[in-house]
């Protein structure tokens, strides 16, 4: 199967992070994709990520008219209207977190998917941490946890964001990544979809950070997600048994731990940034799906679970459990379902 080629939109660390893993493939990134919303240095950076590509930089619009990606690595917030028109010109798409910022966007987003899915295209919800080596052994290693697993949880803290346009709450910004990998723990334990969400902040005035998801079993599964200073980021996930306790912590170097000992590591997941962050993991699983027509293994729907998830926590308040499926409006995003409780 031939390399395909790739267009980035979206400019900071997940399209540079990408760019990189698709360098690492032998992946030709000829297309850099303005953001036609914002102008002055949101502008510059897609220009300087395309002149550090050697890409040409051109529209949303124009890159649905040339018809020449193969695939669309999408890495900001962008209008439905843009990612219809770039889905109709036939490219498949990876949209990294949050899938977006409402959840009326998101059912758009699945509808999408949906209509491309019959014309054989897949639209993935890329959260390349959950395709990190570390977390793919985790995960392979919860069927024969001693005692069946009891205990659920993730933190992630990252340096507060920068720039107009991006999400101001942690949970949207970067607890996303830990909702994701605890939903798929959850799925791989039994639990299934949560039932209910509550949200809850450090002070009173602050913005949501903890969060519990509360399953039939009468199980919850926490995470953390705050900002915090650039010198000490964390992602971690922790899975316990009555006799076990497996950790990953991907920053600041992918380890995996069993009872507090690490557990050996594949040489590659551990050197390159493009490996060991699941970027690469995740575009080479992406393109051998579509080779072989199989479904991928996080379409948009769970994007939008994880959005619900963000969702029913800032309705919550910090104050009550929000039952899901959500049924609050959907047609605000997580802060403004905040400021309306």
């Amino acid at each position: 199967m031939r390399p395909p080629t790739v267009a980035l939109w979206g400019t900071g660390g997940p399209a540079a992070a990408h760019a990189a893993a698709c360098r690492s493939l032998g992946w030709n990134v000829p297309f850099v994709v303005l953001d036609a919303s914002v102008t002055g240095a949101g502008d510059e950076h897609a220009l300087g990520l395309a002149r550090e590509l050697g890409a040409a930089t051109l529209t949303a619009e124009q890159l649905g008219a040339s018809r020449r990606a193969d695939i669309v690595i999408l890495t900001r917030l962008a209008p439905v209207s843009e990612i219809g028109s770039v889905l109709d010109a036939g490219p498949h798409l990876l949209i990294a977190p949050p899938l977006a910022g409402t959840l009326a966007d998101a059912d758009a987003i699945v509808a999408f998917a949906g209509a491309a899915g019959t014309r054989g295209r897949r639209v993935l919800y890329g959260d390349a941490f959950c395709a990190a080596p570390v977390v793919e052994e985790l995960f392979s290693r919860l069927p024969t946890m001693s005692g069946g697993v009891n205990h659920v949880s993730s933190k992630v803290v990252q340096p507060p964001p920068r720039g107009p346009v991006l999400p101001r709450s942690p949970l949207l910004h970067h607890g996303v990544h830990g909702i994701a990998a605890t939903l798929l723990a959850a799925r791989l334990t039994g639990r299934g979809h949560p039932t209910g969400v509550a949200g809850t902040r450090r002070t009173s005035s602050g913005p949501i950070t903890e969060i519990a998801m509360h399953f039939a079993s009468g199980d919850a599964i926490r995470v953390h997600a705050s900002f915090g200073p650039p010198s000490g980021p964390a992602w971690d996930l922790q899975v316990a048994s009555a006799s076990e306790v497996l950790r990953v912590d991907l920053l600041p170097v992918p380890t995996l731990e069993r009872n507090g000992t690490p557990l050996p590591l594949a040489a590659q997941a551990g050197t390159d940034p493009a490996v060991s962050f699941g970027f690469r993991p995740q575009l080479q699983q992406l393109w051998s799906d579509i080779g072989a027509d199989r479904s991928p293994m996080l379409p948009a729907e769970f994007g939008r679970d994880v959005l619900e998830v963000v969702c029913a926590a800032h309705a919550s308040a910090g104050e009550n459990l929000v039952e899901l499926p959500f049924a609050g409006p959907r047609d605000l995003s997580p802060e403004e379902l905040e400021a309306g409780t």
